[in-house]
């Protein structure tokens, strides 16, 4: 473990050789027409263009992301996941919303999983697999940093974090050491589930539709028994549920805001907030979540917050959840959100029909790869 010292950029250098040399074994594979697949796994609990973009001569993300998709967009593969805009205050909204879409036409980006509440994992990974010569290499960058300039460097006159990070430098070692690597199946299984959802949802109607039928039952069960605790209980089983609920129309909101068609589903977000409910913040709300009666006391006491209160407040966030799912039954169609693809989706689902088959393929074939056993 390496700490980053305010005043330092030692983070940034380190996974600038990180990004460097990935784009160093695209280009020598690309340039002799080898068969080859690179896939960079990228996790920030927030992103700024700042952080992804050059700086100090270090090679970036955006850098890695368009030379490779120039050399070659069907051996290339950049999965990211992060927040969902919607769940921040406005300003930080639209800093993340900025960075997003500077990376969603090429990129499989997720903002929201059914079973996560907030993506606090802060790495990048990246592999190149040639095929030509029976190789691959593999990197890796762990840090406590977001994808942020301050997180990363510092800028002069300005603060910079203090943080820790590791990361092992690219090496090679021979495809066949593949087989039966469990640390790399977690990895690539992580990816492929991604890269294989994201697809579909863009190019299954069928899919689509399952999908956003089995999400909205799913959410509207959890909004039942948030109610059913309300109607009569002790104060901090009430406090539990206000605390959950607010979690739950954050979960909402990036369900919503990760969905295929974001010019409707920009539009149903605006006018939940029209409604005058905001988005809590979501370091405060999972600082409050909790399985424990007494801190949930104790908890109510310190926020001064009243039976009656939290009842009004919980009511008023399940309500918000309902209307949203609601407007979702009544005008989401997945058979028509082509419809509603803005500008970056209408190329990132050319990027999809020219390639996204390509990768899929080419994940399965060194997943089961992996699964094989060794010797």
């Amino acid at each position: 473990m390496i700490i980053k010292q305010p005043r330092s950029s030692i983070a940034l250098k380190s996974l600038s050789q990180i990004l460097e040399a990935m784009e160093s074994e695209v280009e020598k594979c690309a340039n002799s027409k080898h068969e080859f697949l690179t896939v960079l796994y990228v996790s920030s609990y927030i992103i700024s263009t700042s952080g992804i973009s050059s700086f100090r001569g270090a090679t970036a993300l955006l850098d890695l992301v368009s030379r490779a998709i120039n050399l070659s967009p069907k051996g290339f593969i950049c999965v990211v996941r992060t927040s969902s805009p919607k769940i921040f205050p406005r300003n930080l909204r639209k800093l993340q919303q900025r960075a997003i879409d500077k990376l969603r036409s090429y990129c499989y980006i997720r903002l929201y999983e059914p079973t996560e509440f907030v993506n606090h994992a802060k790495f990048i990974i990246g592999y190149h697999f040639c095929f030509s010569e029976k190789v691959f290499y593999h990197g890796r960058y762990y840090g406590s940093t977001n994808l942020t300039c301050s997180g990363l460097a510092y800028l002069p006159r300005n603060l910079g974090n203090y943080e820790e990070f590791a990361f092992s430098r690219i090496r090679a070692e021979l495809l066949q050491k593949l087989r039966g690597a469990r640390g790399h199946e977690y990895y690539m299984r992580e990816i492929r589930s991604i890269l294989g959802s994201k697809y579909n949802l863009y190019t299954d109607k069928q899919s689509l539709k399952k999908y956003l039928d089995d999400r909205i039952q799913d959410l509207q069960g959890l909004l039942s028994r948030i109610e059913g605790v309300v109607k009569g209980t002790t104060r901090a089983q009430l406090f539990q549920a206000y605390a959950e609920s607010l979690a739950l129309y954050l979960h909402t909101l990036a369900f919503v805001d990760d969905l295929p068609g974001r010019r409707l589903t920009s539009e149903i977000l605006s006018e939940v907030e029209r409604r005058g409910v905001q988005a809590p913040d979501p370091l405060e709300v999972e600082a409050m979540l909790t399985d424990s009666e007494e801190v949930a006391n104790e908890l109510a006491d310190l926020l001064n917050l009243t039976e009656e209160k939290l009842r009004s407040e919980t009511l008023s966030y399940v309500s918000a959840c309902k209307y949203v799912l609601e407007v979702l039954r009544q005008r989401y169609r997945a058979e028509e959100v082509s419809r509603y693809y803005d500008e970056v989706e209408k190329r990132f689902i050319e990027f999809l029909r020219e390639n996204g088959r390509a990768h899929l393929e080419a994940l399965e074939k060194i997943y089961t790869e992996i699964l094989k056993r060794s010797g």
